[in-house]
């Protein structure tokens, strides 16, 4: 094995060697994902995005991502429609807003921009070959895929499959890190992928004759900087929702001299900056009709995730306590507001809250308009109030409940 292992580093320099008189350098910097800023270029000076382009889909799309071995699979990136559209949380769950509920999307899971799970077929062009020395008497299949980094596609990678025989198949990746091998040896081997300023990539796989077999290679680019991404959104949890071509500001803390950068959010609320320099940086987030987020950070090389949650401009709230006849709390009540028609779907919008061991409750922020309140608790008639309940910017509307026992 040692011997094998010895001939195909030779043979990896003779590529090398190769990919230099084809000019495939690969050095150029890999393609960042949409709604991606380049931190260290100039400030954004594009047209703002139209305000009629900033309305988004309510629906969502939530579960549980687990490997084979039912352990949740944490921090895994989410695409719908090859677009970056959310996280799992720690626990392997997610709800990815903003999506059409009557739309088809093609979902992956993607774990250091491997696709781990994927609902649907990934597109893919096949394009010219660089084969090894066919050997008429093995057989031989097919094998391809995509070469990514943490940025997106890596182009002139290097791709070979070998065996302990010392046959072997090569390929280079095309510009969406795309590969084909088609005469890779049958049988048990490895798979090894190469490119400049980046770390090596090796797996397992056996190639099935006359067959063929995928496999993705992730080829971890070697940074000294740092990626700050995250999600911008709105409404209370159960319900919250994206918020499309939102405008998102990063600059250092340490140099307030130094021009802000920025970017916007894409369809699902996700923004990105990249390369960005280690060191204590304020990043702010804001949109028409919503209040302006701000946060500190300090980012370190590798990945900085910072969400974003917008209240609505000028809300108000509504709160009180539930009590017994004999002015007793009540706590544990359940209180729900109730707006008859917040949007043009003719869906009510219901939003509930449990009364603390004092019978208080308390809705905060609550967009202004008209809505209905009602509330119940075991051994208690149900209460509902008598006319709408209005609700006035900047500014609470007090609703004492009294229940009476059943």
């Amino acid at each position: 094995m040692l011997r094998n292992t010895a001939t195909l580093t030779l043979l990896i320099m003779g590529l090398w060697a190769l990919l230099a008189a084809l000019g495939c350098s690969g050095g150029d910097s890999p393609v960042a994902p949409a709604g991606t800023t380049d931190y260290l270029a100039a400030a954004n000076t594009g047209d703002t995005p139209n305000e009629g382009e900033r309305e988004a889909a309510d629906g969502t799309f939530s579960g549980v991502l687990t490997d084979s071995n039912g352990d949740p699979l944490a921090w895994t990136e989410l695409y719908l429609d090859g677009e970056l559209a959310g996280w799992t949380e720690e626990d392997g769950s997610f709800m990815i807003y903003g999506v059409e509920e009557e739309e088809e999307y093609s979902f992956e899971a993607r774990i250091e921009d491997e696709v781990v799970y994927s609902t649907s077929v990934t597109p893919y062009n096949r394009t010219g070959q660089v084969y090894g020395d066919p050997d008429p008497e093995i057989d031989r299949g097919m094998v391809w895929g995509f070469v990514h980094d943490q940025f997106g596609p890596v182009d002139h990678a290097l791709v070979i499959v070998t065996n302990q025989s010392e046959n072997f198949g090569i390929d280079f990746t095309d510009e969406n890190g795309f590969y084909e091998i088609l005469d890779a040896p049958a049988g048990p081997g490895v798979v090894i992928a190469f490119a400049p300023e980046h770390a090596m990539a090796i797996d397992h796989l056996f190639v099935i004759p006359d067959g063929e077999i995928q496999k993705n290679l992730f080829l971890p680019k070697k940074i000294d900087f740092g990626i700050v991404g995250g999600q911008v959104v709105t409404g209370p949890i159960g319900h919250m929702r994206p918020i499309p071509h939102a405008k998102v500001e990063i600059q250092p803390l340490n140099d307030p001299n130094a021009p802000k950068v920025e970017t916007f959010t894409n369809k699902f609320g996700i923004y990105r900056f990249v390369p960005v320099p280690p060191g204590n940086y304020q990043l702010t987030a804001n949109a028409p009709s919503f209040n302006t987020g701000f946060q500190v950070r300090h980012i370190h090389i590798g990945r900085n995730l910072v969400n974003f949650h917008l209240e609505p401009a000028g809300c108000g709230g509504v709160e009180g306590q539930v009590t017994n006849p004999d002015g007793d709390p009540v706590p544990h009540a359940l209180v729900r507001l109730i707006h008859p028609n917040p949007g043009n779907d003719n869906e009510p919008f219901i939003r509930w809250e449990f009364t603390n061991p004092m019978g208080f409750y308390r809705f905060d922020p609550v967009i202004p308009g008209q809505y209905h309140l009602d509330c119940g608790a075991p051994g208690f008639l149900p209460w509902v109030h008598e006319g709408p309940v209005p609700v006035f910017p900047d500014q609470f509307t007090v609703i004492d409940i009294e229940l009476m026992p059943e």
